[in-house]
């Protein structure tokens, strides 16, 4: 059992003494069981296949997920059935997270998908987006509306690929029984008794679909894309009854929370009011701020919900970057430079800070890069190496690599939201010694890192066990639940900590010179 909240907190006082929290990731999807004193007893994940037929295409098996999402109920049911003091009666709510921007297109005459869902870093739309970009004069041309500006990363433009290219698409749109959906759409209809076609707020704010200002559906929009409200799916509050579960066992059990994966993981370590960074260490990393009810823009920054219902709207500022888990995938899996995550993490933990200092470079952007630069045509790049160099120099500079990409969006925001903030780290990577010391290092501030890093499934949890209080939902309470929290501090060394902001120079021009190299290969091909 792990203890990672603060027991005999009055706040879960609530009927039943158990919920669920179910988070769909990029690569595995998790299932978490907590008791109305803030104890996760049991967690579990399986992990789904990611395939890349062509290059450029990420794509997922909708059913696969399906399928696992029951196999991670029938693990959790044998435990409950083997525990002591735990009985399936007892579980009353649930919640459920997911990735944002990753698409589903459905035929709802059937109920089956008609294509593989789209990934949220898939590349293949950068040719529509460079066309929509030239059209409408500029790539933020739709934020006033959105949030957002045009990239390949959002839901949108997958969806416009995929009526351009897939004919079953076409003629589902024709007859008018494509349906469009983020992966929590596409879960809860295959999870939920009558089959509903449901969404909330900070999952419709990845879509570009949806108007931040006006809280639904963009009409303009959809006429814009030549799409129709019917095909998307029904608004509801982010806390809200979204409807029992079809699960043998767990019929009784009702949705009551549902959120984007990153808006989640804000709400596991407690960053829900205005002041301090979450960053999420993810298949990428994830930077929120968020900004309560007021709608703050800035230039290099998506504007996004984090929480809505009837009585409060929460929004926040995203930077999304495409560095994180994903590079040390691919360093172990299609490298096979390590067969261990955990021990070659262990083993740069505690290198002396001089060993920063060298003149290796990785720019990780597998699949184009993120904010602030938001270029689909960038490829990662690793530069400096000697015959001296093993798996472990490798996996550090990396490491830094990912720094580097957060220092990029922190640099682009404005002083104002630099000063008195904490920078709060949570997810796989934030296990990482080097990489906390290095950022540190590099942003010259402490950063902070939750104890229990699975901060996104943590979050949904609690956020379906809170009670309403007189019709809303005191969230600040929620920052009394979250998890310890470790500091790791910058070492005071002013020689090492200018050659690091030289080296951050020295990755800037690299970065610059590799837009510039990958976007005129694909200019002359």
């Amino acid at each position: 059992m792990l203890n990672i909240i603060q027991p005999g907190v009055t706040d879960f006082d609530k009927a039943g003494k158990f919920f669920i929290g179910l988070d769909h990731g990029t690569l595995s999807s998790k299932i978490c069981l907590m008791n109305s004193e803030g104890e996760v007893l049991f967690i579990a994940s399986k992990e789904h296949r990611v395939s890349s037929p062509v290059e450029d295409y990420l794509q997922l098996d909708p059913n696969e997920i399906t399928c696992n999402v029951f196999e991670l109920f029938e693990q959790l049911k044998s435990f409950v059935r083997n525990s002591k003091g735990v009985s399936l009666e007892e579980i009353t709510a649930m919640g459920i997270t997911n990735q944002r921007e990753t698409v589903v297109l459905w035929d709802s005459e059937t109920g089956e998908n008609l294509i593989d869902a789209i990934l949220w870093s898939d590349c293949r739309t950068k040719e529509i987006c460079q066309r929509l970009i030239k059209h409408y004069g500029g790539a933020n041309v739709f934020k006033g509306k959105t949030g957002l500006n045009i990239a390949t990363y959002f839901s949108l433009f997958k969806v416009i690929w995929a009526l351009e290219n897939v004919e079953e698409v076409r003629k589902a749109n024709q007859r008018g029984t494509l349906r469009v959906s983020t992966m929590d759409s596409w879960i809860m209809m295959k999870l939920l008794a009558g089959e509903p076609h449901l969404t909330e707020h900070s999952n419709a704010s990845r879509t570009f679909l949806y108007n931040i200002c006006k809280l639904d559906w963009d009409e303009e929009l959809l006429a814009e894309f030549n799409l129709s409200r019917e095909m998307l799916p029904k608004l509801k509050d982010s806390c809200d009854d979204f409807g029992t579960l079809v699960v043998e066992g767990l019929k009784h059990v009702r949705v009551t929370a549902v959120l984007g994966d990153q808006q989640a993981a804000s709400f596991g370590v407690g960053c829900v009011v205005p002041q301090d960074w979450n960053v999420t260490f993810g298949t990428g990393t994830f930077l929120l701020r968020p900004t309560g009810s007021s709608l703050v823009f800035l230039p290099d920054f998506l504007t996004t919900v984090l929480y809505h219902d009837s009585l409060q709207t929460i929004y926040a500022l995203e930077g999304s970057l495409e560095s994180g888990g994903a590079n040390l995938n691919f360093l172990q899996q299609n490298m096979n430079l390590y067969k261990d995550v955990s021990e070659i993490s262990n083993r740069t933990a505690d290198l002396p800070l001089s060993d920063m200092l060298h003149h290796k470079y990785s720019i990780g952007t597998l699949n184009g890069i993120f904010a602030p630069l938001w270029n689909p045509s960038m490829k990662a790049m690793l530069v400096g190496l000697s015959q001296h160099d093993d798996a472990a120099s490798i996996f550090c500079t990396v490491l830094e690599g990912i720094a580097y990409r957060i220092k990029d969006q922190i640099e682009s925001a404005p002083e104002h939201t630099r000063q008195h903030c904490k920078f709060i780290f949570n997810g796989g990577l934030s296990k990482s010694l080097y990489l906390r010391r290095f950022c540190a290092q590099i942003l010259g501030v402490p950063v902070e890192s939750t104890v229990f890093a699975d901060s996104t499934v943590l979050g949904i949890t609690l956020l379906s066990s809170l009670e309403r209080k007189d019709g809303q939902l005191n969230l600040s309470k929620i920052q009394n639940l979250i998890p310890q929290r470790t500091v790791t501090h910058p070492e005071h060394n002013p020689s090492a900590t200018n050659a690091i902001q030289k080296k951050y120079k020295n990755y800037q021009k690299l970065r610059n010179f590799g837009i510039d190299f990958f976007e005129g290969l694909e200019c002359s091909s």
